[in-house]
């Protein structure tokens, strides 16, 4: 073969091979891709905040991942190569890393060999104790950000050095899994948003590219096909994977979210409790006569998603005692202080668990706060951490208030009444039944407490799974009402929504029985546990205040109000005292908390609900996963691509790639020619055919007519023949080497320059 025609400008050649080699055509075309490449990994972490409080973590991960492809384009445009400035940004992350977390293991007095696994630990027990929204703590704070640092050097990679830019869906997916998969509903915004800064991103690809594929890659229909299917596969896909979740509640992205809940912890304390391993959370001992249950949060907010909390009340310092300690409680009402100790163990969270009405609590840290409204106690931000601490509290005589005690006397406005549009009949049907001729809140409480004890209603925590009806949503309640069994979440949801439907004042608590009997240490204090994690309502009681009732059967005993004698046989072996208080709440069952039992009524649905641990583990093994395998799997659709090109230029491409991979040395300035005579075993080889014919293709292209097929062919088997050729002679261990990670993906000189740009047709 034969190659006619001017001779090629080296120095031109020379020239297109450093600026491919600095990845890009200029700082603005680089910037700007930068850029677009910041807001296609940004706007994913939206999906993440349903999962925090306050999308707490958020900021500091989107910081990263902005710092992080920031210095990515300073060093490139300081004049490092691509391959050179990844690996020196893998460097500078994992340096950056290593030192914040010795200098936050010193300043908590931890050894620097334990930091890491002392953030997980904490990462862990965050995930472990807490309902979602979650207060991130040190460890799952740190996680946000090492998972952010990870995702944006992969899509450095992706996009700046493979050039493969719709490989980023594949990151979008990963960042907006977690989300889908914990509250079964799809963030439509944010996966909108992400995929429209995909299609940019996509679109902008080709400006980074070498003049001539540039100009021919903006007026590919291929390339536009691609670009709408990577967008259009991230929205189908979170679209998809929310429809085949259990519990899902969204349909398309126009549609109402009805059913279950987005961020309610009702959802996930049903999850705690189905969890096969009790974990640890505090212990506890009081001077009341039965251990009363501790509260953390309230759900005060009615919506037709389910019970929400609402906004944060008054906050005051907890160094102080309360101001007006008990919200309605009149000065006549009988009340007895009570003392409680708690110790924290495991427990992380945003909020520590206190006796209600709490009144003070010693000794009180820098940061705790009095929500004044909820009577709850804020950990600050620096979360739960493990201490004790003393609360005082008031045993509240409800059976003995006054004259006054059965009115709902509250602000005409107040929103403890409102209900969500659109509640079933049957939900209305059902409360006017149970209430019947019952007058005032307090007598409304009993009328429905016992009605959900009675005897008619069962505890099942895998029944409402199985059935479809595991929520808190009007909807959910309806369905729970006519199944007549479920757990914690079903009877405090129905017994307040039916409460407010009576006009009564009512709101869901959340918290934990004060552990089983059985469980005291030799000192008397009681350990509590996840599966100790309960709900109950409570009602607005005139001259009382908010007062806690106990529909769950076969939990405990009646705070105010004994239930009547069909009860069932779990709840009859409690006798509550002749006055039970409202602070006194019931201790659980002698053998073990029904919160802590779980069902065996229904086969094969004891791990139907998302395992909150097990999310951040699999995430992470899916994007190491994905680390692993995308240069291998990014290498096959670089040589599919050239193959599919056909042609002698991107045949030559492949097998310089080939070589670049096994680590043969292939200089800028090395001509084919040259290149083949030192692969090739002898003369005329396979690859000195695909050199000559590359260079024929090249400078002297036919005029006026198209290659065959035949051509094409051959000149491919050459190719494929010589790369095996490299392959026999190199060492096992540069073949392994070249398969998992290919180094030619790196490299922005003329491997990337020959086989990228199609040959003249």
């Amino acid at each position: 073969m034969s190659v006619a025609g001017p001779r090629p400008d080296r120095t031109r050649a020379r020239r297109g091979g450093t600026r491919a080699r600095r990845g890009g055509t200029g700082a603005g075309t680089d910037l700007g891709r930068t850029t677009l490449l910041a807001a296609t990994l940004i706007l994913p972490l939206g999906g993440l905040a349903p999962l925090l409080r306050q999308g707490e973590g958020l900021a500091g991960a989107a910081a990263t991942t902005l710092m992080i492809l920031t210095t990515g384009w300073l060093l490139r445009r300081l004049g490092l190569t691509v391959a050179r400035s990844i690996v020196l940004l893998i460097v500078l992350v994992t340096a950056s890393g290593a030192v914040l977390t010795v200098g936050w293991a010193a300043a908590h007095g931890i050894p620097p060999g334990d930091a890491v696994s002392a953030l997980g630990e904490d990462a862990v027990a965050t995930i472990v104790s807490q309902s979602y929204p979650v207060r991130p703590g040190a460890g799952l704070a740190a996680l946000l950000v090492a998972g952010s640092a990870l995702v944006a050097v992969v899509g450095e990679l992706l996009v700046v050095g493979a050039r493969i830019p719709a490989a980023v869906a594949l990151l979008q997916i990963a960042l907006l899994l977690p989300g889908i998969l914990i509250t079964g509903v799809t963030p439509w915004p944010w996966v909108l948003s992400s995929a429209l800064a995909l299609l940019l991103l996509l679109a902008a690809a080709g400006d980074g590219r070498p003049e001539g594929e540039r100009t021919r890659s903006r007026t590919s229909p291929g390339r536009l096909l691609a670009t709408l299917g990577a967008a259009t596969a991230l929205v189908l896909v979170a679209g998809a994977l929310t429809s085949v979740l259990p519990g899902s509640r969204s349909g398309t992205p126009l549609a109402g979210q009805g059913g279950g809940s987005a961020v309610s912890p009702l959802i996930v304390l049903g999850q705690d409790l189905r969890r096969g391993d009790a974990v640890e959370l505090l212990e506890m001992r009081s001077t009341a006569e039965q251990l009363p249950y501790l509260w953390t949060a309230v759900l005060d907010e009615a919506t037709p998603t389910g019970w929400r909390e609402g906004s944060d009340g008054r906050r005051t310092d907890a160094d102080s005692p309360v101001q007006n300690p008990v919200p309605g409680l009149a000065a006549g009402t009988p009340s007895t202080p009570v003392e409680t100790e708690v110790r924290i163990t495991g427990l992380r969270g945003a909020a520590l668990p206190v006796p209600y009405p709490a009144v003070a609590v010693s000794p009180a840290q820098e940061g705790w706060t009095w929500d004044a409204d909820a009577l709850t106690l804020g950990a600050g931000a620096g979360g739960v951490q493990e201490g004790a601490y003393a609360v005082r509290s008031l045993d509240v005589d409800a059976a003995g208030a006054g004259q006054g005690a059965g009115s709902t006397e509250l602000a005409p406005d107040d929103e403890s009444r409102a209900v969500p549009e659109d509640v079933p009949p049957a939900v209305v049907e059902a409360a006017r039944s149970a209430v019947g001729d019952a007058d005032g809140a307090l007598e409304v409480g009993r009328a429905l407490q016992d009605f959900f004890r009675s005897g008619d209603f069962s505890y099942s925590e895998s029944a409402p799974v199985a059935e479809g009806y595991d929520g808190d949503s009007a909807r959910m309640i309806e369905a729970f009402l006519a199944a007549r069994s479920g757990y914690c979440v079903h009877y405090a949801s129905a017994m307040a929504l039916m409460a407010r439907l009576e006009g009564v004042p009512a709101r869901i608590a959340v918290g934990f029985l004060p552990g089983s009997e059985g469980r005291e240490s030799e000192d008397g204090w009681r350990v509590v546990t996840s599966h100790d994690a309960h709900a109950w309502p409570e009602l607005y009681v005139d001259g009382v205040g908010w007062t806690p009732f106990e529909p769950t059967p076969s939990t405990g005993s009646s705070p105010v109000a004994e239930p009547s004698t069909a009860a069932t046989p779990g709840a009859a072996e409690e006798t509550p005292s002749a006055a039970p208080s409202a602070s006194a709440a019931p201790s659980s069952t002698p053998a073990e908390s029904a919160s802590a039992r779980p069902e065996d009524g229904v086969p094969g649905t004891e791990g139907a609900a998302v395992d909150p641990v097990a999310i951040p583990v699999a995430l992470l093994a899916v994007v190491a996963a994905l680390v692993v395998v995308a240069p291998a799997s990014l290498r096959l659709l670089q040589r599919h691509r050239r193959r599919r090109r056909g042609g002698a230029g991107p045949a030559w491409a492949e097998l310089e790639a080939v070589a670049v991979d096994l680590g043969l040395p292939v200089g800028v300035s090395d001509t084919h020619s040259v290149l083949a005579e030192r692969w090739d075993s002898g003369p005329a080889g396979p690859a000195h055919a695909v050199a000559v014919a590359a260079d024929a293709e090249a400078f002297a292209p036919r005029a006026g007519g198209r290659r065959s097929a035949d051509a094409d062919a051959e000149v491919w088997a050459l190719a494929a023949e010589a790369s095996r050729a490299l392959r026999r002679r190199a060492s096992l261990g540069a073949v392994l080497r070249a398969r998992v990670l290919p180094s030619s993906l790196f490299r922005r000189g003329r491997t990337r320059r020959a086989g990228d740009v199609a040959p003249p047709s």
